[in-house]
């Protein structure tokens, strides 16, 4: 009988739950943790420097940014835009992190970082805010998960083995 249950799913309920509980025991304690945790003095920058580098590292190691010396004009173009494409990510980051410090703070502290806005533009900014960071997060860790732990070889090393198959395999010249 408790084969057909799904132990997975029922210990994460349970987990849910005690993280509920706990939120409402120590609800005064949580909100100085989350207010101590927005005023750290370069929580932006470190987010976002930590965002820059591991989303450069994942580009490189699943071979999207590739230079060669035998690209051609196009390829390097795409390359570039690439390059380019990895501050996507720390800026994503840093948004939400400063639009979630301002809703916080706004709503706890009284302090006015959106005064013209009413009740109903607050909850489309937290929607917002709480998309933004779910995707820029999940993105984040799927990016260190891959870089971390997932086997693959570098393109700087691939290019060394390249070229050493090169070398190996040129054509003999012509004897005469």
């Amino acid at each position: 009988m408790f084969r057909n249950f799904d132990w997975k799913y029922i210990f994460i309920a349970l987990l849910l739950l005690a993280g509920y509980v706990y939120s409402v025991i120590y609800h005064k304690e949580i909100l100085i943790g989350i207010k101590y945790f927005f005023n750290l003095p370069f929580l932006n920058l470190s987010a976002g420097a930590v965002a820059a580098i591991f989303t450069m590292l994942h580009k490189i190691k699943t071979r999207k940014i590739t230079l060669n010396y035998k690209m051609s004009f196009n390829e390097f173009r795409g390359t570039t835009a690439d390059i380019i494409s990895f501050i996507e990510s720390p800026i994503t980051i840093v948004c939400s992190l400063a639009l979630a410090k301002g809703l916080f703070l706004q709503y706890t502290e009284g302090i006015l970082f959106f005064p013209k806005f009413n009740q109903v533009e607050f909850y489309f900014i937290g929607l917002v805010t709480f998309y933004l960071s779910l995707t820029s997060i999940m993105e984040l860790l799927n990016n260190i998960k891959e870089t971390c732990f997932s086997k693959q070889v570098s393109p700087i090393s691939l290019i060394a083995v390249a070229e050493k198959d090169v070398k190996e395999k040129q054509i003999p010249p012509p004897q005469q």
